[in-house]
């Protein structure tokens, strides 16, 4: 199947129904997306890449709602990163950690650090957040929590990796890298709170992108970047970086004031 091929199928796929958007609490959401039972194949993934498609297990979506457009994907020019000084920081505070980059595998470690981190993330309700009476939005479930652990993380095509981070031998994250022939897409990636105050998400999406560079791929794909939000916005801080223009679909290069400057709907 030719490029253009692909991407037509893709761009016709049809719109699931609205759903409450999980940033903006007055937004409806929706979506392009298909199920995959096995591998997408290699030529199909880098395209769904480029034309904004995340993966959750077997699940292939892209952002696509009528209204808002502020779900841009981003990519960093992984060839091209330097790390700036908040970077060299997290690197420099977290010297005595190890990692590598190694075939998925679910354990029980695995299992007790995923519950430990989601509770922190989502049951702890926390009273100086501006949204602590919206934080708790659900029971506490061990077992449905394995069951999303496992889709989410460990639903995965043969060629995805796992990025883990070891404290003498402590394993303290994990997460989910997905690979194509030129890119590699970050899925998930979980931390202990214990460890909060070394900052290990910015320390694995360092840590993968050295990987990616060292292995020569083109691209590190970090998922939706929502200009100005306080849960997105930190991805700004890695560049050279494109992020996909969603009314032209090309993936573009500009001023990071001209894409914050994007108004909200």
């Amino acid at each position: 199947m030719r490029h253009d091929e692909i991407q037509n199928m893709l761009d016709t796929i049809p719109l699931t129904p609205e759903s409450m958007c999980s940033y903006f609490s007055d937004r409806p959401s929706q979506s392009r997306a298909f199920r995959v039972d096995g591998d997408l194949p290699p030529d199909l993934f880098e395209v769904a890449l480029d034309r904004g498609y995340r993966r959750c297990g077997d699940i292939y979506y892209q952002q696509t709602c009528e209204h808002c457009h502020l779900c841009l994907s981003y990519r960093v020019l992984v060839q091209e990163f330097l790390a700036g000084k908040s970077h060299r920081r997290v690197l420099k505070r977290n010297e005595d950690l190890e990692y590598e980059v190694v075939a998925p595998q679910l354990t029980s470690e695995k299992e007790a650090l995923y519950l430990r981190y989601q509770h922190h993330q989502h049951f702890v309700k926390d009273k100086a957040r501006p949204d602590a009476e919206k934080y708790v939005t659900a029971p506490y479930d061990e077992g449905a929590l394995l069951e999303t652990l496992e889709f989410q993380m460990y639903t995965n095509p043969h060629t995805t990796q796992e990025l883990q981070l070891r404290l003498d031998d402590e394993l303290v994250g994990f997460g989910t890298l997905d690979m194509t022939a030129q890119s590699v897409s970050a899925v998930y990636f979980v931390f202990d709170p214990e460890y909060a105050k070394r900052s290990l998400g910015s320390l694995a999406i360092l840590l993968g992108m050295e990987w990616a560079r060292q292995e020569e791929f083109l691209y590190y794909y970090l998922g939706f970047y929502i200009p100005g939000h306080p849960k997105m916005d930190y991805k700004s801080r890695y560049k050279p970086a494109e992020i996909r223009n969603p009314e032209t679909g090309h993936w573009e290069q500009k001023p990071y004031s001209a894409i914050a400057a994007i108004p909200a709907v």
